[in-house]
């Protein structure tokens, strides 16, 4: 997302705190009943896994939030926020990383929560993009967090096809 001082009604750190929010349970809900080792298949035409996915996402709120933190206890900061989305491809243990990350969500919530409208609008200095503000970097989390939910949903879809679910379990 492109840095702009244009207040967007829609796109601000309310819309973006509801879609951090709730894709908790979107990833709740596209890893249910699956098996480690299935959520670490990569149907042909995708690059990720699920688990994959899901690291990536714990990595990138693990530096949401030290960013977030830095940017509240620092004057003029200056932080790079083009966070590292694809960690290693393969993940010794899903279902840790999944209670990773939806622990590190539950604290950077909290955080944003708590934040004033003046903290919302402190501006960091990025080196490579300029001055963004931190309602910029939770709205442009939660589009990340849309896209992935987006990719997770098509290949929950392709794993299912590859083997339906039997019974209560799926593989």
């Amino acid at each position: 997302m492109a840095h702009s001082d244009v207040y967007d009604p829609i796109h601000n750190e309310l819309w973006a705190l509801s879609v951090m929010a709730s894709t908790l349970d979107n990833v709740r809900v596209r890893v249910s009943g699956l098996q480690p080792d299935v959520q670490q298949e990569r149907p042909q035409g995708f690059e990720r896994s699920l688990a994959h996915v899901i690291a990536s996402l714990r990595r990138g709120e693990a530096e949401l939030i030290e960013v977030f933190e830095k940017a509240l206890k620092t004057d003029n900061p200056s932080i790079n926020t083009i966070f590292n989305r694809y960690p290693k491809a393969f993940v010794l243990n899903p279902a840790e990383e999944l209670g990773s990350f939806m622990d590190s969500r539950e604290t950077s919530l909290g955080l944003l929560r708590s934040l004033t409208s003046a903290q919302w609008e402190r501006k960091i200095n990025d080196p490579e993009r300029g001055l963004v503000s931190l309602s910029q970097l939770a709205v442009e989390r939660a589009n990340l967090d849309l896209e992935e939910m987006d990719y997770m949903a098509q290949l929950r879809q392709a794993i299912l096809r590859l083997e339906p679910i039997q019974g209560n379990d799926a593989r």
